[in-house]
């Protein structure tokens, strides 16, 4: 009798579930499309990695993003579309390029003290890009942060130390020695800071610490991490002495203090699970210089922190610094490497570190980029005019020739050294053609629009890349000639017979071309390299306006 009343609750149980299914699928569908209900409170599948409202960010160009609404499921695409495919080329360019550089160094620290030191010491390390010429630097550029570091001026103690670390150091060589597993761990690392060598110009790690003292005692009265005011930063700039007025060479040890802290922004201290550096404390690092020199681009040292620089001298009392940073050396920079390499040049021509590099150069100076469609129906062409040393032979004569070949065309014969780096970089903002002898003012390519062509002599033997990769990573079309000997020059446009036994000299033999007085090429050569420039600047024009 009640198997009638069973019959029916399983009818409605059924139906229930029918009803409750339709109701699960049309949500997915419309979550699946972005349309849900309004009375949803907001989007749930906007999770851990989609914010619960649009995101909006101001790029330089004043483009604004916005999420985008999820996409339907879709079926996977061929694998060669994979990264893993990636060509060792392109590997090696997201890796020493983009900001995967900063992500690696983010993890890759490693604490130097004892655990039970009052002071810490951690260091991280940054990919090197390995070249012959810096070949006995290592694999890998240090980074690194002291904390609880006393100062003592060295006029108070008579001593060149006058930095002081309660810290015990870790024997790395034992670990090394006694695990395996420890000793791939610890890759890349020397086994005391103090190890760390020395780079160009006397920069770097290892130079900065000859200044440091590590000390193992326990003074809990004095400088400790404890003790010490842990909101306070300080960037220990050591600069480059040998070329103080190089503007590649101040270029790149800016970068690379400025990579040093945006490295230390995504970095996670393990201690307290939260970045190294703040934005709070981001905001309020100090930048000092170990010098008192006046360089080249002191102004622009102001991208890094925000902050006017300050020199050590100025600190005239004893101290004790919460956060100490010793940034990366400026010659340990990718792409300065690269510009030294003599293998394939690389080409990267994808968004790389250096044009978030010159996109803050030019906010810190007020220059506004060129816009693409800005194209010249006849070319600007700008010539760079040494003064000293490898000067152009005959090039009263070249600028005569191009003012006839081009008559429209602007044509600007600069000595970068004489006008202000902003009217330097405007200038570049405004050339279609760059045309140099390699070297410093070269530099300017990356302040050139992209599109633009540049025109790099190099030296009768040079087997770097010159600027050609960093040209093509900022969308900038490059150009290279090849300069003449003298006795060749001579030969070829006096008909001057080569001297007696003259053999062309041996790139061994002839490794003194900065010293170079004179740059030859013939008329011939160097309007054909010009010729070849201003033809891929008429390709960018429309059939109506050849």
């Amino acid at each position: 009798m009640i198997a009638g009343p069973r019959r029916l609750n399983r009818k409605y149980s059924i139906l229930s579930s029918a009803i409750c299914l339709s109701l699960v699928v049309v949500v997915y569908y419309m979550y699946c499309v972005g349309e849900l209900p309004k009375f949803f409170p907001g989007n749930f599948y906007e999770g851990s990695l989609r914010q619960s409202k649009p995101l909006t960010e101001t790029k330089d160009d004043d483009v604004t993003l916005t999420s985008p609404k999820p996409p339907a499921a879709t079926a996977g695409l061929p694998v060669d579309y994979s990264p893993l495919t990636f060509s060792e080329s392109q590997q090696k360019c997201e890796l020493f390029f983009t900001p995967a550089y900063l992500e690696h160094i983010a993890t890759h620290q490693l604490p130097y003290c004892e655990s039970e030191s009052l002071s810490a010491f951690q260091c991280f390390t940054a990919p090197r890009l390995t070249i012959p010429m810096t070949g006995g630097w290592g694999q890998t550029d240090p980074l690194c942060i002291a904390q609880g570091v006393s100062f003592r001026p060295e006029q108070q103690t008579g001593s060149e130390q006058e930095f002081g670390i309660q810290c015990k150091l870790r024997d790395l060589a034992a670990e090394r020695a006694n695990s395996s597993d420890v000793a791939s761990g610890l890759e890349g690392f020397r086994d005391r800071p103090t190890d760390w060598g020395w780079y160009w110009g006397d920069t770097g790690v290892g130079a900065s610490l000859k200044t440091w003292k590590f000390e193992n005692g326990g003074d809990i009265d004095g400088c400790t991490r404890e003790k010490s005011d842990s909101k306070e930063w300080v960037m220990l700039m050591r600069r480059d002495s040998t070329d103080t007025h190089n503007i590649w060479h101040k270029l790149m040890e800016i970068l690379q203090a400025r990579h040093s802290l945006d490295a230390l922004r995504i970095a996670i201290n393990p201690a307290t699970g939260t970045s190294w550096l703040s934005e709070e404390d981001a905001a309020h690092v100090q930048l000092v210089f170990d010098d008192d020199r006046e360089e080249l681009l002191e102004p622009l040292w102001e991208i890094v922190t925000g902050e006017k620089p300050i020199r050590k001298s100025s600190w005239e009392r004893a101290a004790c610094f919460g956060n100490v940073i010793l940034p990366l050396p400026g010659c340990g920079s990718p792409f300065w490497s690269n510009l030294l390499d003599t293998g394939y040049p690389e080409a990267c021509p994808s968004q790389t570190l250096l044009t978030t590099y010159v996109h803050r150069i030019f906010d810190f100076y007020g220059v506004v980029q060129r816009p693409i469609t800005d194209i010249h129906k006849h070319p600007t062409i700008t010539i760079v005019e040494r003064k000293e040393n490898r000067k152009f032979v005959a090039l009263d004569r070249w600028v005569k020739s191009l003012k006839e070949r081009y008559p429209q065309s602007p044509i600007n014969v600069v000595d970068f050294a004489s006008i202000t780096i902003q009217e330097q970089i405007k200038l570049a903002q405004s050339t279609d053609i760059l045309v140099g002898h390699h070297g410093a003012a070269m530099t300017h390519i990356i302040f050139m629009s992209p599109g633009a062509t540049a025109v790099e002599i190099l030296p009768r033997h040079f087997d770097q890349h010159g600027f050609r990769s960093t040209a093509a990573m900022r969308g900038v079309n490059y150009i290279a000639g090849r300069c003449m000997h003298k006795e060749e020059y001579e030969k070829a446009v006096h008909g001057t017979p080569f001297p007696e036994n003259w053999t062309p000299p041996t790139p061994q033999e002839f490794n003194h071309w900065q010293n170079e007085e004179w740059t030859y090429l013939t008329d011939d050569e160097f309007l054909s390299l010009v010729d070849a420039a201003v033809r891929s600047q008429m390709n960018k024009l429309g059939s109506s306006n050849s």
